[in-house]
């Protein structure tokens, strides 16, 4: 398994309601919205599951640093850890909106079949 965020940079999770026509009755369905302040305080937001363990790529509000900027090396650090925790992520590839449940079933389905022997 992997965790799409390990950071000690400031986040904020909200969560669709119960009610909400968009929410699924799974735990690892992409029902909640993390927003992130990355240094040199860019914000982005994404779409993940209830543990973090599978995101949506981010989504970034306002420009990146540029170099020679205050904080433009912790950015890019960041901003390739954020890379390489997607890598393997079953919503990668996804931003807005995030996969359907149908989508997301068919997800499931393939990765069942590539770990069957």
């Amino acid at each position: 398994t992997h965790t799409c965020l390990e950071f000690d940079v400031p986040r904020f999770v909200a969560r669709l309601s119960m009610s909400s026509p968009d929410r699924w009755d799974r735990v690892d369905a992409p029902c909640d919205l993390e927003m992130v302040r990355a240094p040199g305080n860019r914000i982005g937001w994404r779409w993940t599951d209830a543990w973090r363990a599978e995101c949506c790529d981010m989504n970034w509000l306002g420009p990146e640093p540029q170099p020679g900027e205050n904080d433009y090396d912790e950015y890019i650090q960041y901003r390739r850890k954020i890379e390489e925790g997607q890598m393997n992520s079953l919503f990668r590839g996804f931003t807005h909106p995030p996969p359907t449940e149908e989508e997301y079933r068919e997800l499931r389905r393939r990765i069942s079949r590539s770990h069957d022997f």
